[in-house]
C-alpha cells in the first residue's frame, strides 16, 4: 500500500514539474503574441532603428504637445485610433505597434521595446 502510495506520489510530482518546465520554456508564446498589421486611412510613419521597422500611427498632427502610446499586451493599437483620436483632440498622438505587431519587423521582447521607445521618444521630441 505504501509503495503504491509513494509511486503515485512520484508520478503527481513529476508530472508537476514536468509541467512547470514546460510553462518555463513556453513562456515567450504566453506573454507574446503578435497581431498583422490592419487597412486604416491614418497617417503611418516607420522608424529604423536596431535593424527593424518600427510601425507608428500619427493622429491630430500639428498640435503642441504629444502623447506616445505603447498598447497593452497582444494589443494592435491601430484599432483603437479613432478613440484616440477623439479623445485626444488637443494633441497629436503617436501609436506605437511593438516589433512584431501591427506590421512592425522583428520578434517582441523586452529589450527591443526599451530600445524602440527610446529611439521613437528621442526622434519626436525635437518637434515639441
Amino acid at each position: 500500500m505504501i509503495e503504491k502510495l509513494s509511486n503515485i506520489l512520484t508520478f503527481l510530482l513529476v508530472a508537476y514539474l514536468g509541467f512547470g518546465l514546460l510553462l518555463y520554456l513556453m513562456q515567450r508564446h504566453f506573454l507574446y503574441f503578435p497581431t498583422q498589421a490592419i487597412q486604416h486611412h491614418y497617417r503611418q510613419l516607420s522608424f529604423n532603428t536596431d535593424g527593424e521597422s518600427i510601425k507608428v500611427t500619427v493622429l491630430n498632427t500639428g498640435k503642441e504637445r504629444a502623447i506616445i502610446y505603447f498598447g497593452g499586451n497582444g494589443e494592435t493599437v491601430d484599432n483603437n485610433a479613432a478613440i484616440f483620436s477623439a479623445t485626444f483632440t488637443d494633441h497629436t498622438v503617436y501609436l506605437v505597434n511593438y516589433r512584431g505587431y501591427g506590421g512592425s519587423t522583428g520578434q517582441p521582447g523586452e529589450q527591443g521595446f526599451y530600445s524602440d521607445a527610446q529611439f521613437i521618444f528621442d526622434e519626436i521630441k525635437p518637434e515639441y
